[in-house]
Formats: structure tokens, C-alpha cells, sequence
């Protein structure tokens, strides 16, 4: 399903840190005439990069969210996420990632904004996993949907979650991921983890209910 994964440096490495950018207040109309920076950067553990998200302004008609690219160093296209279904009102939200052809290489859904603390994921070959956590922690394990005794004792990924600097809140999430995942799966858990982000940053509006 869609087509072979060129340069895919994200999917690639088994630890991928994904983190929040900052521009600077005194940027001021600089950065304003620029327009938007990335949301997120994403390097290696030692911090080579490897590609960033940035929003996509109304990219489909009708829609009342950003869709986001997540795009290499050099700004190719790697992967879209689309936000195409939010119902604030049920507390639902449905991702569709597509690749640079514009297929369907996946979706991920949570309902309640991830008070019910799990990421549902479907990769490109139709395999199932959740994204969960226990209670206050801060990690997030990755695991087959089908296996819910036994998320916490066999994961395929993890994200932890932390705050680089407490008086700003920027948020950092360290993705690992098993050699055992194929690149198109590993694909799927880098994407939720943007997907993460998204729903405690953005679409909650700022705040960070999870």
C-alpha cells in the first residue's frame, strides 16, 4: 500500500526524540512575516537531525483544523497527517496519514482527548496497536490492540514523555521502538507520537490533559 518508503530517516532509527520548538518573543515581526516555523523537530538520541512537522494551513476545504507534513531536513515530503474527523462534543479524533502520493498508509483514533489515556493505530498492512499508559505515568507503551493482558509485558514501542523547560511547558517525547518492527510500522508509532502531541497541545487548545 502506497509507495516504497524513500529516505525515510525517521523510520529508520529505533530511538527518535521529537520535540517542541520555540521562536523567540523578540523575533517579533521577523518571525511574523516569516509565518509558522515547525511545531516539532526531530533528531537522533545525539541530536542529528532528521526531519521536522509543520502545520499545513486549510489544505482541505471545510476543514477547521491544520492538517500537518512531516517533512525530511532537506523539506520533502515523508508523511501527511490529516485531522479528519474531530467531535469535540463526543470527545473523538480520527488521524489519516497519507505519504507523498497522497495514499492512505494509516489512521489513528482516541476518544474522550486520550482520557481513556489509548492511541488506537492502524499501520499501512492493517496491524492493530494501541498506544496506552497506566495512570500518571509518563510513559507511553506501544503494544498489539489484540494483547491488552499483555501490553505492559511484551510493547513494541514506547514514547516518554517530558518537559524541557517548566517555564515554557515545551514538550519533549523519546520514541523507541523495537528492531523486530518493520519500517512502515515504525512509521505508524513515530506518527502517533506527533498524533500525541497534537491532541495535548493543540487541539486541547494549549492545555495538557494527559
Amino acid at each position: 500500500m502506497g509507495e516504497p518508503l524513500r529516505g525515510a530517516g525517521p523510520f529508520e532509527s529505533t530511538v527518535v526524540v521529537i520535540a517542541q520548538t520555540e521562536r523567540p518573543f523578540f523575533e517579533g515581526w521577523k518571525a511574523l512575516l516569516a509565518g509558522p516555523g515547525p511545531l516539532l523537530v526531530l533528531s537522533t538520541a545525539e541530536d542529528t537531525p532528521l526531519g521536522a512537522v509543520k502545520p499545513i494551513p486549510k489544505s482541505r476545504p471545510g476543514l477547521p483544523r491544520d492538517d500537518y507534513a512531516l517533512v525530511d531536513p532537506e523539506g520533502s515530503l515523508l508523511l501527511q497527517i490529516e485531522v479528519d474527523d474531530v467531535l469535540p462534543s463526543l470527545g473523538k479524533v480520527r488521524f489519516r496519514f497519507t505519504d507523498a502520493s497522497g495514499d492512505e498508509v494509516g489512521t489513528a483514533v482516541t476518544r474522550w482527548f486520550l482520557r481513556s489515556r489509548e492511541l488506537h493505530l492502524r499501520t499501512a498492512e492493517g496491524r492493530h496497536l494501541c498506544l496506552s499508559r497506566a495512570g500518571a505515568n509518563r510513559e507511553w507503551l506501544m503494544a498489539d490492540a489484540a494483547r491488552e493482558q499483555d501490553r505492559r509485558e511484551a510493547p513494541v514501542g514506547r514514547v516518554t514523555v517530558s518537559t524541557m523547560r517548566s517555564w515554557s511547558g515545551r514538550q519533549r517525547y523519546v520514541v523507541e521502538t523495537g528492531p523486530e518492527l518493520e519500517l512502515t510500522e515504525r512509521r505508524g508509532v513515530v506518527a502517533s507520537a506527533v498524533c500525541l502531541h497534537l491532541l495535548r497541545r493543540v487541539l486541547a487548545g494549549g492545555t495538557s490533559p494527559a
